[in-house]
């Protein structure tokens, strides 16, 4: 009876899987797990978390590589941490019920929760604009990463609304590479220096990251932040170990983007038709 009892449970049970793209320098995932395992708990969930090297993502949709409660058809939606291609997305969402963390795959039915790019760009931009500033750049922009693009359009607005000239010669651009590794660009200090030469004399980062090599690059031509270059980051939890200054920033919580995660997966798999 005992026996069939606890089979009886495991069957109604609800796994869930966390399936975190591990760059080596990226540790923004542990606070998402705050959440995720908070908000699980609460509602009698398991998580099975499962972490893969973006060198190995496409490996995931073959079942001989997932965990063994993925393969075995017990975890019944997936939370997908940090940027995933977009192809296994796809994939993964036509099995899974899916709920991404920040990075937004177009034409995959993958829910999204996320922060407010464009709110957090504008407050930013009013915030220099109010210090006098005029000619604003923007440092780091990255193509690949959805929520760089997102970032970047919201400056573009508040550019517009602000009636500031937005050009594109401005807009330092970054490889996803540099955001995976951190690694500073071979370009970025000789472009950066150049435009702060021409004029531009206050900056808007991609990311708290972005903002302290900015930072540096700046201190290291025998610049002073902000008194001679005015720097703003984005999200002030992404900490630095070692911060070359404290930048003026927005920030979010993670640990609640990563309960509304869970939440929105588990309605998800109540409303698959949604």
């Amino acid at each position: 009876v005992r026996l069939r009892g606890k089979a009886a449970a495991e069957a109604e049970a609800c796994y869930l899987g966390v399936l975190v793209q591990s760059p080596e320098s990226s540790w923004t995932h542990t606070r998402y797990l705050v959440g995720l395992s908070q908000a699980a708990a609460a509602m009698n969930v398991t998580l099975i978390v499962h972490h893969v090297s973006f060198q190995d993502c496409l490996s995931i949709v073959n079942a001989d590589r997932q965990p063994p409660a993925m393969r075995d058809g017990r975890v019944k939606g997936l939370c997908l941490v940090h940027r995933w291609p977009e192809d296994v997305a796809r994939q993964l969402a036509e099995k899974f019920a899916c709920v991404s963390i920040v990075h937004f795959y177009p034409g995959a039915k993958v829910d999204l929760v996320d922060m407010d790019h464009r709110g957090g760009m504008n407050i930013l931009a009013e915030h220099l604009y109010s210090l006098g500033h005029r000619k604003i750049g923007y440092f780091g922009y990255c193509s690949d990463m959805s929520w760089s693009r997102a970032r970047y359009a919201g400056y573009v607005e508040a550019m517009t609304k602000l009636h500031l000239e937005v050009n594109p010669a401005w807009a330092i651009e970054f490889g996803a590479e540099v955001f995976e590794h951190r690694l500073v660009p071979d370009t970025a200090p000789e472009q950066a220096l150049r435009l702060i030469k021409s004029g531009v004399r206050a900056w808007m980062a991609t990311n708290e990251w972005a903002g302290q090599m900015l930072a540096q690059i700046v201190r290291d031509a025998g610049l002073r932040v902000p008194e001679d270059v005015s720097i703003t980051g984005f999200d002030h939890t992404d900490t630095v170990p070692r911060p070359v200054v404290q930048l003026t920033s927005v920030g979010v919580s993670l640990s609640l983007i990563g309960t509304a995660a869970i939440q929105r997966l588990h309605h998800r798999l109540a409303h698959p038709d949604e």
